[in-house]
């Protein structure tokens, strides 16, 4: 995470100004049961930066990773980089040609979708269509397209999936397998 705020906070300056994705503990009133002082805490990432979404992490992480994968891979970008390099010129019109792909209910959707856009990289999001308007709305003002299933979420993911293999240099964001998006 350290490697990417800096690029972050370049991507989007007036939702994280610092880069950083943290989310605020705030103090819950609930008896414990373990004695005088204890106290619980509720992490409040509903209200993480870039899109208030208890998802922003794994899937900003998921996309900055492959979009420094493109980018080592032909040479542009080192572990040692100052990774703003990765909103350059040189490297969007790199990543541009790239394309980002997720099934999702919304939070994931928005991550994923706004971090691939602010990165320049193509970004599609299948949602079912009785999804939050408001969500759909913020993707496509990115310029990210989503594509409305009437079934259920698995529908949508399934969709996703096989529109992802069947599309060149295409990276599908996988809310089961994917390792970088837990780490995230």
């Amino acid at each position: 995470w350290d490697r990417l705020a800096p690029l972050l906070a370049e991507l989007f300056p007036t939702e994280a100004p610092t880069g950083r994705l943290v989310s605020e503990l705030l103090p819950l009133s609930l008896p414990l049961g373990l004695g005088e002082g204890a106290r619980a805490l509720l992490k409040a990432d509903s209200d993480l930066p870039i899109c208030g979404s208890v998802k922003a992490r794994g899937g900003i992480y998921e996309v900055c990773c492959r979009a420094e994968e493109v980018a080592m891979q032909r040479g542009l970008l080192a572990t040692d980089d100052d990774y703003r390099k990765l909103a350059s010129a040189p490297l969007r019109d790199i990543l541009c040609e790239e394309e980002v792909m997720v099934g999702s209910t919304g939070n994931l959707g928005l991550s994923v979708g706004l971090a691939a856009a602010g990165l320049g990289m193509k970004a599609t999001v299948h949602m079912s269509s009785d999804a939050k308007e408001w969500k759909k709305d913020l993707l496509r003002s990115r310029g990210v397209a989503v594509q409305e299933h009437s079934g259920q979420y698995s529908e949508a993911v399934k969709e996703a999936r096989s529109q992802a293999r069947a599309t060149a240099r295409c990276h599908f964001v996988d809310d089961e397998e994917s390792k970088m998006l837990f780490l995230g």
